[in-house]
């Protein structure tokens, strides 16, 4: 009887730290690689690249999107906000397709955007 408890504990451990996501979590319908290209002012489009979306399973709302952590909400999107000091993001996941637009305060308010389009790869 006195190791009940310790097998209670060493379950609660067990089960907690799992990676197991809830099949109903809403963050699993924008999770995957989305082909991405850079909006371009010049005549050269950008070349495509990778951006992987994946859950951060310690968190009920936030995603990875690439490397960066964001707090998404229930329609995919997140912003536009400061996501951290001078940095604002803003990032809409729908239909399949990517939208995100970051931004940093250079100086004196002014901004150097960068806008991402992309779309998931089935």
């Amino acid at each position: 009887m006195r190791f009940f408890p310790v097998l209670f504990c060493a379950m609660f451990l067990l089960f907690s730290c799992s990676d197991n996501i809830d099949p109903e979590d809403y963050r699993l319908r924008f999770t995957g690689i989305y082909d991405c290209y850079k909006e371009s002012f010049g005549p050269y489009p950008s070349p495509e690249f990778e951006l992987l979306v994946r859950i951060d399973s310690s968190s009920s709302d936030m995603v990875y999107v690439g490397e960066e952590l964001v707090p998404i909400d229930e329609n995919g999107s997140y912003g536009p906000d400061e996501l951290r000091p001078s940095y604002y993001y803003e990032l809409r996941l729908q239909n399949d397709s990517l939208f995100l637009r970051t931004y940093q305060v250079i100086i004196n308010g002014i901004v150097a955007p960068c806008t991402f389009y992309g779309v998931k790869r089935d």
